[in-house]
């Protein structure tokens, strides 16, 4: 079987997936445009890099109805989005596989086979695939052209739950079924033969793309299927936001004579979307009045119980200092909290901003190593540090920000390893990318589960609560390093053999070459 991509030859990840896939057992084409697509194709996959990714499929999908899309993403948070649009895309929806690009080059040929195990018993397994129809007709089927399959099609867009219809080249309705109706208001009376304009609300510019006539314009110009987002006006005056897929309406010598629509209502979505847009700005603006009005006295109480344990109000019993001390301890852990709440809304927020600057990669991570030196030795853990030679130690960066990174990896690997265990750090080249350093943390603590890894850059998850519930925190350190370490236009990445057998966090930064 034969992978039909579409993605940059010297992109970084069009050797992964053609090494991989070759591992599954299937042959790899790239395709340098979607003309190229031959309309018997079984398999067809959308890279990482492929800008407007739906787009594309929905072209593919025009040319090879029956292929079965497979979209390659770079991420949990990419592949959850894409899910989300194709869901509610009745043109690609659900002839469709979604295959997250893991760290691990076994992983992705494996998912890779999966996929082709599916493709391959859909065209074996039922005597109606369609290797066999095209070798002979199926016993006992209507021809396509039988008065009996023609009505077995009108049953089906009559009784179809979306709006569909049908134009000619002049935009005139065609068809109009029971769903159409109910959808807009018109009955068939009074839609078929007048054109889409009784759809158009009149606020919006008649050649507006939001309008659906200018929409059909751009499909009669392109021969060419589109999907977009409309608003229509119904029989009532009321507004919709509606979602429509046009796709081109040929005769027996290939020639467009209309366009199918099939259309959806969105407005109750986007209420609800925006509603949960409102709810989640009300979230943040109290996540962060109230971390600063937390910060604020626990600043004091830290203040006060430092003067407290240096005697400055003359000295303490011991059992008294102890106390304090637990105090102060507490106060440090509360401060951190606080801490990551504020960050937190600054991300969410988007008005993080970098003060860049020439900074010194080995001293940075030198100095964060030694400071959790005192803490490693009272877990029993060894904390080493390895710095290979020749790597570059002047990059571009955000000393704050690069230190606040390097503080979580350490952190959450001191944290999660147990006593007597180990936590190593090396800097050294990236081996994926060229004028790029590569700062990894390794451990031998309590591991991960494949799952884990998959989502461990999620905001607050933590994992298996019955193995992270002793830790504490909030799961949002990773989250926010991927942040910044994405800002300085680097790469994150974890792996683990398994849970019990350690883990490895990473990132990377491009390198800046004196001159």
């Amino acid at each position: 079987m034969r992978l039909l991509l579409l993605e940059p030859r010297d992109s970084p990840h069009a050797a992964r997936i053609e090494h991989a896939a070759k591992d599954a057992g299937l042959s790899i084409s790239f395709l340098d445009s979607l003309e190229a697509t031959p309309s018997e194709a079984a398999l067809v996959g959308v890279g990482p890099s492929v800008r407007d990714p739906l787009q594309m499929a929905r072209h593919l999908r025009a040319i090879s109805s029956e292929a079965l899309l497979v979209f390659f993403v770079g991420s949990s948070s990419a592949r959850d989005t894409l899910h989300a649009e194709l869901v509610r895309d009745p043109f690609l929806y659900p002839r469709y596989e979604l295959i997250e690009l893991p760290a691990n080059a076994r992983q992705l040929a494996s998912r890779i086979g999966t996929v082709v195990a599916t493709v391959e018993r859909q065209l074996h397994a039922s005597p109606g695939t369609r290797r066999d129809r095209r070798a002979r007709p199926v016993s006992g089927s209507r021809q396509p052209n039988s008065p009996g399959a023609q009505q077995d099609v009108t049953s089906v867009l009559v009784h179809a739950p979306d709006a569909i219809f049908s134009t000619d080249v002049a935009c005139r309705l065609l068809t109009w079924n029971a769903a159409s109706q109910g959808l807009f208001g018109f009955n068939p009376q009074a839609a078929l033969g007048r054109t889409v304009e009784i759809l158009a609300v009149p606020d919006i510019p008649d050649d507006s793309t939001r309008q659906l006539g200018t929409v059909l314009s751009r499909v009669f110009a392109s021969n060419a299927s589109q999907h977009a987002q409309v608003v229509c006006a119904t029989e009532a005056g009321d507004v919709l936001n509606v979602s429509v897929s046009i796709a081109p309406i040929r005769d027996a010598r290939g020639d467009v004579v209309g366009a199918s629509v099939i259309a959806r209502d969105d407005s109750e979505y986007q209420r609800v979307e925006e509603a949960l847009r409102q709810a989640n700005r009300q979230k943040d603006e109290f996540l962060a009045i109230m971390s600063h009005e937390l910060r604020t006295p626990l600043t004091s109480i830290l203040g006060y119980t430092d003067m407290l344990l240096r005697g400055l109000s003359g000295p303490l019993p011991p059992l008294t200092n102890k106390y304090i001390g637990n105090v102060r301890s507490a106060g440090d852990r509360l401060l951190e909290l606080v801490n990551g709440l504020l960050d937190y809304t600054r991300l969410e927020a988007g008005v993080e901003r970098l003060e860049i600057q020439p900074v010194d990669l080995s001293r940075i991570v030198g100095q964060v190593v030694q400071h959790f030196q005192s803490q490693a030795k009272a877990k029993g853990i060894e904390l080493r540090l390895a710095i290979a030679r020749g790597v570059a130690a002047r990059i571009e960066a955000d000393e704050e920000k690069l230190t606040h990174v390097l503080r979580s990896y350490i952190g959450n690997a001191l944290k999660f390893t147990p006593d007597a265990g180990w936590v190593a750090v090396y800097v050294g080249p990236d081996p994926g990318a060229r004028d790029a350093a590569r700062v990894s943390v390794v451990d031998s603590g309590i591991g991960m589960a494949d799952e884990q890894v998959k989502r461990v850059w999620e905001r607050f998850y933590q994992g298996d609560a019955s193995l992270t519930r002793p830790y504490g925190g909030m799961g949002l350190g990773l989250a926010i390093a991927r942040h910044l370490v994405t800002l300085h236009g680097g790469t994150v990445g974890a792996e683990s053999a398994g849970p019990g057998r350690g883990s490895t966090f990473w990132f990377t930064l491009p390198l800046r070459h004196s001159t």
